[in-house]
């Protein structure tokens, strides 16, 4: 079975990980903790690599993005985690609903099947004092 997702973003705001985020949107490098000079080194993080089946993200103009995960056996009656998808959205988009719409196919049957999911988007939390997450 492979499955499709086509979100309506354009494709700077649909990413597969950490690293491929940074390679489209270029945040500036951090600078070395002040006063230790051009010594210091900052370590970045980095998430463990995902264990699923990677997908290719493939833009279709300014207005839509489409995500194809890599092929998968699909059994009946059994559940399937498909990699996780970073979205970047602007503050405007909070208190919106993204509808995103799919599509699976299989080599065994004919045709497709399609469906669409709503997403809420939320206002992100709010920085505290010292860092801690207070509530929107």
């Amino acid at each position: 079975m492979v499955l499709e997702v086509t979100l309506p973003l354009p494709r700077g705001r649909v990413h597969m990980s950490d690293s491929d985020a940074e390679e489209w949107l270029k945040p500036p490098t951090e600078p070395p903790k002040w006063g230790t000079g051009r010594w210091a080194r900052i370590p970045r993080v980095s998430p463990a690599a995902p264990t699923s089946p990677r997908a290719e993200v493939i833009g279709q103009g300014e207005v839509s993005t489409l995500v194809r995960f890599a092929p998968i056996q699909v059994r009946p009656r059994t559940r399937h985690t498909m990699p996780e998808v970073l979205l970047v959205l602007p503050p405007e988009l909070a208190g919106r609903r993204l509808e995103v719409t799919w599509r699976a196919t299989s080599s065994s049957t004919r045709g497709h099947r399609p469906g669409t999911v709503e997403i809420d988007i939320v206002e992100p939390k709010k920085e505290g004092p010292k860092g801690s997450a207070q509530a929107s």
